[in-house]
C-alpha cells in the first residue's frame, strides 16, 4: 500500500491525494504522511467496493453504479461460511 501511495503522490497533475500528502508532510513529515495517505486510500477503496461506485477526481463526470449485496445473493450457505471462518481462525467455533 505504501508503494501505491507514493505512486499517487508522484503522478503528474493536481490530485486530491497529492494535496493531502503534501499538507500532512508539511506538518508531520514524510513517513507519517505516507501512512496517512495509505489509510485514506484504503478507506476510499473500501467505500467504493461496498457501494459499488467508480472513483473519479473532481471535475470529471462521476458515474454511480449502486450494487447492494443482499443475503439471498450469497452463493455459500451460512453453515459453510461459518465453517470457513472457524478454519481461518476468525471465530472460536463455540
Amino acid at each position: 500500500m505504501v508503494q501505491c501511495a507514493l505512486a499517487a503522490v508522484k503522478c503528474r497533475g493536481d490530485s486530491k491525494f497529492r494535496r493531502f500528502y503534501l499538507r500532512v508532510k508539511a506538518r508531520r513529515g514524510h513517513g507519517i504522511a505516507s501512512v496517512a495517505l495509505d489509510r485514506k486510500m484504503l478507506g476510499v477503496m473500501y467505500h467504493l467496493l461496498v457501494r459499488g461506485e467508480v472513483f473519479s477526481e473532481a471535475g470529471l463526470k462521476s458515474r454511480r453504479v449502486w450494487r447492494v449485496i443482499m443475503a439471498k445473493d450469497l452463493s455459500v450457505p451460512f453453515d459453510d461460511a461459518l465453517g470457513l471462518l472457524v478454519k481461518a481462525g476468525c471465530m472460536n467455533g463455540k
